[in-house]
């Protein structure tokens, strides 16, 4: 989407609104968050929303942008690691657990052990490159199950496609994480995958370093709205995201959708690699 900008007198250039660049999964909560913000404070807001990935090479690009809302913590390591986030400036909003999808009409799967039993046809996931794939496939494999359906899983690119693919019936069950599932609500039903909600990802929001002359105040006050407002919260919950308080969850692996921190018995598991945008397409 693109940011539109204005030219004051003496030739300096001012951004005539707030940009956010957020995935589109996300749009159901964000959308009116930043409504009641921009009622509330004068200033507009523009939201670019797309797949993660691309988010990630528009930022990287210079797309005009001052917050950015990352899907999973390894999209803002990647704007870290690249110098367009600080690392103090990261603050987490919500957990966003894994869960089982059903399509319309379709049987909801509410514990691993049934899928090797009551699965009809292909499972979705997310392809294994990106987060909400490969923590799909970690709890698959904590939760013995991975070994007798891992022939019948059906890879997705976008989440977008894995509900298209839900709704028209092509496949019967998933599992993926909730924010996934937003746009399609009212017809995909979900369970969370483990009780404790032990599997899932952190949604973080964070102020992108080139500001473009925008007020700093301002952006602070979206930031707050975004991560603190009572109708971010309210809508984090009801959608069925754990809206985050106290200690960064980054510092809390179980929160993380891998697995549990290792016993003394056993090894540690290997860090994630970070995440970087693939090349664009021809």
């Amino acid at each position: 989407m693109p940011l539109l900008w204005l030219v004051a007198c003496g030739g300096a250039e001012h951004p005539a609104h707030v940009g956010i660049l957020a995935p589109r999964s996300l749009q159901p909560v964000l959308e009116p968050v930043v409504a009641g913000w921009e009622l509330s404070h004068g200033i507009p807001v523009r939201i670019g929303f797309d797949p993660p990935e691309r988010l990630l090479r528009q930022a990287n690009g210079g797309t005009p942008a001052h917050v950015f809302v990352s899907a999973d913590i390894r999209w803002m390591d990647a704007l870290v690691s690249d110098g367009h986030v600080d690392e103090a400036d990261r603050r987490p909003i919500a957990h966003d657990p894994l869960v089982f999808v059903a399509a319309p009409g379709g049987a909801l799967i509410r514990d691993p052990r049934d899928l090797a039993v009551r699965l009809d046809g292909p499972l979705g996931l997310m392809t294994s490159d990106l987060p909400a794939g490969e923590m799909a496939a970690q709890a698959l494999r904590a939760t013995s199950v991975w070994d007798r359906i891992e022939g019948r899983v059906v890879s997705f690119r976008t989440a977008a496609q894995l509900r298209e693919s839900l709704e028209s019936g092509a496949v019967q069950s998933a599992v993926t994480v909730q924010s996934a599932t937003l746009l399609a609500r009212d017809t995909l039903s979900t369970h969370p995958f483990a009780p404790d909600l032990a599997f899932g990802s952190t949604i973080e929001v964070a102020p992108l370093q080139h500001q473009d002359g925008m007020d700093p105040e301002t952006i602070r006050a979206l930031l707050s709205a975004l991560v603190d407002g009572p109708d971010a919260r309210a809508g984090w919950t009801r959608l069925g995201l754990d809206a985050l308080r106290g200690p960064d969850p980054r510092r809390t692996p179980s929160r993380e959708g891998h697995h549990p921190p290792p016993s003394a018995s056993e090894p540690p598991q290997p860090n994630h690699p970070p995440l970087k945008p693939p090349p664009p397409r021809p």
